[in-house]
């Protein structure tokens, strides 16, 4: 079997700033790992945002803050 991973560019215009602003920009939503069932019959791909460190939107699956929220909830 081939895979062929591709990085995708695209507009994000849920982004928000250090400062609270939500702003339109550019993004790029790429793979960042591939996991396999046991049997090999199965892919999972997990994707990632380039800005996923400085977006401050919870609700955004991507961002550290919404990770952060996650694990608030948790404990």
């Amino acid at each position: 079997m081939q895979v062929t991973l591709q990085s995708t560019p695209g507009i994000c215009s849920e982004y928000i700033d250090e400062h609270n602003k939500k702003k339109e920009i550019t993004v790029v939503i790429s793979p960042i790992k591939a996991l396999t069932s046991n049997d090999g019959s199965a892919v999972k791909l997990v994707s990632g945002c380039n800005m996923w460190k400085s977006c401050k939107n919870e609700n955004c699956y991507f961002s550290l803050a919404a990770r952060q929220k996650k694990e608030k909830s948790k404990s």
